[in-house]
């Protein structure tokens, strides 16, 4: 947990606090003791009985000064958790397994300082931080580090207030900010991008025939960014002999472009009719390889389209291949759901793209005959994958996960 201000604490809030204020209606008044409320609450009538059991005034003077300050405790707790107003900032789609934040601007209102706690769950995270020491009128913007562990769609709770100040004796729970919906997306695995290409190339770019990278008949130095090992999948007209002379091993040109190529993807998360826990796991690899090959597409150098399709959906997305396009598209994934009728394919995903375009259908069965399909509706081949055949340009994520409640 990070704040611009660099505050690192733990928070006071006990975890049966937060609790009861989640199981509390939202107009409750949610005040909750501390264990150290309790402790002082207790201590505070064991004086009262000790003194007026044995007649010590003051005894009685001390335990009825403790419950004097309980009850200030509970009055300051309350006004200080109505005097904070905290906004959640728009997030974007989280990548299971991987790091995101979550930020929040917590500000004071009050004429006094105060500190709260910011309290925030789901099925697949949870945030709580606490903000100490906001003066009047100060606003502070607090980062939250979270890391859901499976993909899917998650509403989380409303944002609490937990306020127990100023002694940490009874805390307030009030919520803040309404509900809101986390979205995860597979977890990704590693693509060598420039490989991708160069098999997909090789393999059929989704023309009516095979078709070999465009070769340069006149290389210039300007095009040439260096020289690197062969990698499978390289072609042996790339390979620079006199480097590979001196280095005793392949050594290929690189260059610093390749020919642009659009990408449309159809993604077949097929089970069979009674599917086993094994068949829920392919699915979520192949949910995976898809999510990584599409991530990949739109980090490359170029921004060409790039349309993601699901067989058995009636949604596609399509758009230039950006950062901020490839999470709109990927949410597709995050809410598909294994099918045993794939055969529903969204008319405007399976338009006709152009001559630059790599198809591949992506599925958790090998030799799927959905490719012979769509290759009838569009008149183009489609190049397939599937996660139990190793491809030299993929390393899947190291994350066993199951699938989570949509």
């Amino acid at each position: 947990m990070r704040s611009e201000n660099q505050d690192q604490a733990a928070s006071p809030a006990s975890s049966d606090a937060v609790n009861s204020a989640l199981r509390a209606p939202h107009s409750a008044l949610n005040f909750r003791p501390t264990r150290e409320g309790v402790l002082w609450a207790v201590a505070a009538l064991a004086m009262l009985f000790a003194g007026s059991y044995k007649l010590i005034n003051l005894l009685i003077l001390l335990g009825y000064f403790m419950l004097v300050l309980l009850a200030v405790n509970m009055w300051l707790a309350r006004r200080s958790a109505y005097r904070v107003r905290i906004q959640r900032a728009r997030s974007e789609p989280a990548f299971a397994g991987a790091e995101a934040a979550r930020m929040v601007t917590v500000t004071n209102t009050a004429s006094r300082n105060g500190s709260v706690t910011i309290l925030e769950t789901s099925d697949a995270h949870r945030v709580e931080v606490f903000v100490p020491v906001l003066a009047p009128g100060e606003s502070r913007t607090v980062l939250a580090a979270i890391r859901p562990p499976r993909r899917g769609r998650y509403p989380t709770s409303p944002m609490f207030v937990i306020a127990g100040y100023p002694f940490g004796l009874i805390n307030y729970t009030v919520p803040s900010e309404p509900p809101d919906t986390l979205v995860v997306l597979p977890t990704l695995g590693h693509v060598d991008g420039p490989m991708l290409r160069r098999w997909l190339i090789r393999i059929g770019a989704g023309d009516n025939f095979s078709r070999r990278p465009v070769r340069r008949h006149a290389i210039q130095a300007a095009d040439v960014r260096g020289v690197r090992g062969y990698r499978p999948g390289d072609s042996p007209r790339d390979i620079h002999w006199r480097t590979t002379a001196r280095q005793g091993e392949l050594m290929v040109r690189e260059y610093d472009s390749t020919e642009p190529l659009d990408l449309l993807m159809v993604v077949e998360p097929w089970v069979p009719a009674n599917p086993t826990a094994a068949d829920q796991d392919v699915v979520e690899a192949t949910f995976q390889l898809a999510a990584s090959v599409f991530w990949s597409w739109c980090h490359g150098e170029e921004t060409p389209e790039a349309t993601l399709v699901v067989a058995g959906s009636s949604e596609c997305r399509s758009g230039r291949a950006t950062e901020g396009f490839g999470r709109l598209a990927l949410t597709l994934l995050a809410e598909a759901e294994p099918t045993t009728d794939t055969s529903q394919i969204p008319a405007d995903g399976l338009r006709r793209r152009s001559n630059r375009c790599a198809r591949i259908l992506i599925s958790s069965r090998p030799n799927s005959p959905l490719a012979a399909e769509l290759r009838q509706q569009t008149g183009v081949p489609f190049v397939t994958a599937d996660p139990g055949t190793p491809m030299a340009w993929y390393t899947p994520p190291n994350l066993d996960v199951r699938p989570g409640s949509l």
